[in-house]
């Protein structure tokens, strides 16, 4: 029973999957800063569950080596589990800077479509592994472009304008100013309750039903 799922690794210089899948070695190394900045990190947090998954939920095998890692930085994986991730993650890639921004203009001439940087380096994979590109594929979108003009604008595309964006950028800063001491739980617990009851009252909404 499922989807029987094989799955493929783009990262982008910040390389540590990659690394632990070539040589079974889980280390930091230096974190360098891209134009893909939710990859920016050498300490990716869903490693473990990766890790729990695939040992079959072995919980006292991902604590013990989560807690070598934790004090060494550097963990040799256990040849079992290297193997039962090669078998779950098959393929993987380092996708740097400047074939993010190829990526990206290459997929905007071509179907007009504009890629947030995330997203391409997945993309990138697919386009330059030959094994991939004998069988269909869908690529999940991992986040709103109009978030990266500046890597939209180095890869030679126009930037367009987002009427949206446009608009909220305009709108009034607004903020609560707090003094030492208060509690900012109860602060925000507060302004959510009154934000809720002015939408329910604005769009006249029975809270009975939510």
């Amino acid at each position: 029973m499922g989807l029987p799922v094989k799955l493929v690794c783009a990262v982008n210089s910040n390389d540590i999957v990659h690394r632990m899948l070539s040589d079974g070695v889980f280390s930091v190394g230096e974190s360098l800063l891209t134009i893909a900045p939710a990859m920016d990190v050498q300490i990716p947090y869903n490693m473990e569950r990766i890790w729990y998954l695939v040992s079959d939920r072995d919980t006292k095998l991902v604590s013990a080596l989560m807690k070598q890692f934790e004090e060494s930085q550097s963990l040799p994986l256990p040849p079992t589990l290297l193997n039962q991730l090669r078998q779950t993650i098959t393929k993987s890639c380092v996708v740097p800077d400047q074939d993010i921004r190829e990526c990206l203009k290459k997929v905007w001439e071509e179907d007009a479509y504009l890629l947030c940087p995330h997203t391409a380096t997945g993309v990138h994979l697919y386009e330059n592994h030959s094994s991939l590109r004998l069988k269909r594929a869908i690529v999940l979108a991992t986040a709103s472009v109009m978030k990266f003009e500046q890597a939209v604008s180095e890869a030679g595309v126009e930037f367009p304008e987002f009427e949206k964006v446009s608009e909220l950028m305009k709108m009034e800063n607004r903020c609560l100013k707090m003094t030492k001491g208060q509690k900012w739980e109860t602060i925000l617990r507060t302004k959510i309750e009154e934000v809720t009851q002015n939408i329910f009252l604005k769009f006249n909404l029975n809270r009975q039903y939510f």
